[in-house]
């Protein structure tokens, strides 16, 4: 398969990302507004707003007012002069001159109507008799008279253009200044509409018109919303990667792995979007093989079989006693004319499958790859949407669905052995997917659901859960009996609860039998349905239902309730209804799953359970109110395998994620200084150094220096900034922004992480910012090497 350095996972696959990830560009933009808003709070919530910020906010709230107002001023003037447009419009319409006009051109139109009608009736005799019977007296006569309509008809044509030309010209003013002040309307609503959500986007303010602490968050987050609504899918990656990379024991690798490579994804069952191309290389090896063993001619079935004993002969040497007697069977069939021929047949099969099976997936695609010729178009097709050959294979976004055409080819009796071949494949384990990804990890599927989304996570965490909804809960309690100071599984009461890596499971009642893997059924030291969340009236889901039915309740291998409803019916022929019973039922399921990332609070000061989960599968926030203390939620946890699961590491490799992403050089700063309170300044030659522009130089040399003037300053300013820190402050900078975890910075620096925090916090003081994040930001790609051994 042709390899393309950029492309490694499906999303990077420009037709694969708009297909299979519709909501991906939201989601990324989600999980990066989530995890701001969640710092915002940590700190500010707390804290005195600074008067700037409230006075930002106040000026842009009066700005998209006053826009709003003028913008509704503009509209109702632009609807009065439409009005007053269409009133004079009118009024033309109605003038003689108009009128006459308007006569002339319906009578040219009848006119015109008439004559092409007896044109075309000439022109069709006339064509008629130049074809078969060009002497006859008619065809002069009809001749004759198609030139005599042709005349006047050209004439009207004429005389109607004029009329048009001159009708156009008294109304055309009309037509061009009503579309553009319908065109101006049409914006104005639109804008209106946009200010109007706007406004009710900004966060509330207290009865007095201050601006709170929440409200200062919430404006935060509502800006940096908007930069990330100019970010390509790459920045937004790019932003995102730094904030694990600057945070690694916050963001476990699992998590790392889902938001690259799920976020946005369709939800859909993953079953069918994957196939084994092993089992399919088979399949086309033993077809081959078929063909060559029923086609040969009987010198080449002599040779063939005479190989084929020679080879058995080599292996029945070496072969274990119990193996020996099939071989002395096939040897038997080898040598017999009569079932030589099934035997070679058998034997070569065999060392077929054996060949596939001893190859790589990437040699079995490559192998599939070059059969592509001798392959149906409609056939790849297909295999090109199982496997990942549709990495850089896929062009069309039609790529999973056959078009008519290629289904008609797909019925074909020509084809027939192509179709088996491919049923088979497709169709020889749906699920597949689960094994392959719990095997390798790689991403093979192209869509997924709640439990197969929590199914995938548990691999990363190096567990094995069971298939489906309904095998969670036991998972989770054989698991809590063998480990039950770690593992749970229970309703949750508390925040505590919510451990990273845990599984959040609800039940819910439904009306139709659900499936083997949804079912809830009754779980041992739990009682699934307690007597409190039974309620025994049946909620009115008929207009014209007439009594208040009660709900029975039953439960052994699976929990129902059942009910008699009265309803109304029509009676057939007779304006009146009866009424009758009707029964109804409904069944106890696992309704979804959801993987746990953390409980957070956020800006209206409520705390949040942050979970990874379909819908638009990404980051969701569920308020840890509506999870605890519930009938209907459980959370199950098993912790993390204690080694991590091989792959892992090469699928969230930032190389393969972001190839075309430019590392820019290093900068250097300044050298660790003998002690506090030395000057720093630079020369015009150390300003080179920094990639900074110097006086004196030509404007050749000025277009090649990496920086604008605006780079330069802000970087003398972080320069500045940096040498205001002490140096103690300038270690634990350097080793904050060279990646470093609080705990780690501690261990090299021999200090307690209260104390790296405290100087890191002064640090941001220093600056101006309320991040890590922001922090290395604002110190660009320094080089810090020099701080990090002092």
């Amino acid at each position: 398969m042709a390899s393309n350095p950029n492309i490694h996972y499906q999303w990077q696959n420009p037709t694969l990302r708009k297909t299979i990830y519709p909501f991906r560009e939201k989601k990324l933009r989600d999980f990066l507004l989530y995890y701001y808003e969640i710092d915002l709070c940590k700190q500010m919530l707390t804290a005195t707003v600074d008067p700037r910020l409230a006075t930002e906010l106040l000026n842009e709230v009066k700005r998209v007012e006053t826009e709003l107002s003028l913008a509704k001023v503009k509209k109702q003037e632009t609807d009065a002069a439409l009005k007053a447009l269409q009133a004079k419009h009118r009024e033309t319409l109605r003038s003689i001159k108009v009128r006459q006009l308007a006569q002339r051109k319906i009578n040219l139109e009848v006119k015109i109507s008439g004559l092409r009608s007896t044109k075309r009736r000439l022109e069709g005799q006339v064509d008629w008799y130049r074809q078969h019977a060009p002497e006859h007296p008619y065809y002069e006569k009809w001749s004759r008279e198609l030139q005599e309509v042709i005349a006047p008809y050209e004439a009207a044509q004429a005389e109607l253009a004029t009329v048009m030309k001159e009708y156009n010209k008294e109304l055309a003013p009309f037509e061009t200044e009503t579309q553009a002040l319908r065109k101006q309307g049409e914006d104005l609503r639109t804008r209106i509409r946009e200010l109007s959500d706007e406004l009710k986007r900004f966060p509330k303010l207290d009865a007095s018109g201050a601006v709170n602490s929440r409200a200062a968050v919430r404006w935060l987050v509502l800006k940096y919303e908007r930069d990330l609504t100019a970010k390509t899918h790459e920045q937004l990656l790019a932003d995102i990667l730094q904030r694990f990379d600057a945070e690694p024991e916050r963001f476990p690798k699992w998590l790392q792995y889902m938001v690259v490579h799920f976020s946005g994804m369709r939800y859909k069952s993953a079953h069918g979007s994957w196939a084994d191309p092993k089992d399919l290389l088979e399949a086309i090896r033993m077809e081959e093989v078929r063909l060559q063993v029923q086609k040969a001619l009987p010198v080449e079935l002599e040779k063939a079989s005479t190989q084929a004993t020679a080879e058995l002969q080599k292996v029945k040497l070496s072969a274990a006693p119990s193996e020996k007697r099939p071989i002395e069977i096939q040897l038997t069939s080898l040598s017999n004319p009569v079932t030589r021929k099934t035997a070679l047949l058998k034997y070569e099969t065999a060392q077929a499958v054996d060949e596939v099976q001893k190859l790589s997936n990437q040699e079995v695609l490559n192998a599939l790859e070059a059969r592509k010729e001798q392959i149906p178009p409609w056939a790849w097709k297909e295999i090109v949407s199982r496997t990942d050959l549709r990495l850089e294979e896929v062009k069309d976004e039609n790529w999973e669905e056959l078009t008519y055409q290629e289904r008609q080819e797909r019925w074909k009796y020509e084809n027939e052995s192509w179709r088996q071949i491919m049923d088979f494949w497709e169709r020889k384990d749906i699920t597949g997917w689960r094994k392959q990804h719990e095997l390798s990890l790689s991403l093979v599927v192209t869509r997924a659901v709640c439990n197969e989304i929590a199914e995938h996570i548990q691999h990363l965490r190096g567990n094995k859960p069971g298939a489906g909804l309904t095998s969670k809960p036991v998972w989770y309690l054989n698991s809590q009996k063998k480990d039950p100071t770690n593992a749970y599984f229970k309703r949750p009461t508390s925040a505590a609860d919510f451990k990273t890596g845990a599984s959040i499971l609800w039940l819910g009642w439904v009306d139709r039998m659900p499936n083997p893997w949804q079912i809830a059924r009754p779980l041992a030291g739990i009682e699934l349905v307690p007597s409190t969340a039974r309620p025994t009236k049946v909620k009115k889901r008929k207009a014209d239902q007439a009594s208040d039915p009660q709900w029975k309740y039953a439960g052994s291998s699976s929990f129902t309730r059942s009910a008699q409803v009265q309803v109304a019916r029509p009676v057939p022929g007779k304006k009146k209804v009866k009424m009758v019973n009707q029964p109804v039922s409904q069944f106890l399921r696992w309704t979804h799953e959801a993987t746990v990332i953390s409980v957070e609070r956020m800006a209206d000061g409520r705390d949040y359970v942050l979970t990874f989960e379909t819908g638009q599968i990404g980051v969701i926030l569920r308020p840890l109110s509506h999870l605890v203390n519930s009938w209907d939620v459980f959370v199950g946890y098993v912790p993390p395998a204690p080694f991590e699961p091989p792959g892992l590491d090469k699928m969230i490799d930032r190389a393969s994620i972001l190839p075309t992403l430019p590392k820019p050089a290093p900068l250097p700063v300044p050298m660790p200084s003998p002690g506090p309170g030395v000057a720093f300044g630079l020369s015009g030659e150390e300003e080179l150094a920094f990639g900074l522009p110097s006086e004196g130089l030509d404007a050749e040399s000025e277009e090649q220096l990496l920086v604008t003037q605006a780079e330069r300053a802000r970087i003398l300013e972080a320069l500045a900034l940096w040498e205001a820190l002490t140096p103690r402050q300038r270690q634990v900078v350097a080793l904050i922004c060279q990646g470093n975890t609080t705990r780690a910075a501690a261990t090299k620096l021999d200090t307690s992480t209260s104390n790296i925090r405290s100087h890191l916090s002064k640090a941001m003081g220093r600056f101006g910012v309320h991040s890590r994040e922001a922090l290395c930001q604002a110190l660009g790609d320094l080089d810090f090497s020099l701080w990090l051994d002092d």
